[in-house]
């Protein structure tokens, strides 16, 4: 019987240590999302500290968006500001690295139709 508990114990301590070393990611806009006002900004936040080290903005053919160039550092949260944007499909590639060491990495879509 005790033996089905440590068993059982050390079983929860393999799913939850995993889930503690990745940390959470929100972006908007969010990935798939359909946008009819103007977007002025592009913001990551992270659950942890990510040093930002590439970010790109490319619409459908692959024509990249002029960016401002993000922050410097390692920062929990990141705000980019880029020129107008006509309608069309855009995709945004990233990249950081966590205080850690481990490189994290994404990709999100989104749709800009003007009104």
């Amino acid at each position: 019987m005790k033996l089905k508990g440590i068993i059982a114990a050390f079983a929860l301590l393999l799913l939850v240590v995993p889930a503690y070393a990745h940390s959470t990611f929100n972006i908007t806009p969010k990935d798939g999302e359909v946008l009819t006002a103007p977007l002025e900004l592009i913001e990551l936040n992270f659950g942890k500290q990510i040093k930002l080290i590439k970010l790109s903005l490319k619409d459908a053919e692959e024509k990249k968006v002029e960016i401002k160039k993000p922050e410097s550092g390692f920062n929990k949260a990141y705000q980019v500001s880029f020129s107008e944007l006509a309608s069309g499909n855009y995709n945004i590639k990233w990249r950081g690295i966590g205080e850690d060491g481990h490189v994290v990495k994404g990709v999100s879509s989104f749709s800009f139709e003007k009104e």
